[in-house]
């Protein structure tokens, strides 16, 4: 395949995303208001195969056309440790600026203590 070739499948690809991403007016404007207005922490719950990875994609879409830098993590794939987690969120734990994204936040959670991880200003939060 060619560079010319998958950069056309990436395009159909996204425009079918895009055309079966529905709804979430709701979830959307919660995160552009918390981008606009200086940060925050929302959590997207809910069942397995709702949109939950498709609805945190689309914020990173909006976070990187607002100008802001993402930074995305996957909670089943994150070591279990504070340092590690400090080591591979980087920045976006130090920097108000990056978005922090994390998929499957609850396996991450489920296999961690969070006593000493240092968020923002360096208090648990």
């Amino acid at each position: 395949m060619t560079r010319g070739d998958a950069a056309l499948l990436e395009g159909r690809l996204q425009a079918a995303r895009e055309r079966a991403f529905i709804g979430r007016e709701e979830e959307l404007a919660a995160f552009d208001s918390a981008l606009n207005g200086g940060g925050g922490v929302l959590f997207v719950h809910g069942l397995g195969g709702v949109g939950k990875t498709a609805l945190l994609q689309r914020f990173a879409q909006h976070a990187v056309a607002a100008g802001r830098p993402v930074t995305m993590l996957d909670g089943r794939t994150l070591d279990p440790s504070p340092p590690s987690f400090e080591a591979v969120a980087g920045c976006a734990l130090t920097d108000e600026r990056v978005v922090l994204l994390i998929d499957a936040f609850e396996h991450y959670v489920e296999s961690t203590e969070f006593e000493g991880l240092a968020i923002g200003d360096g208090t648990n939060t």
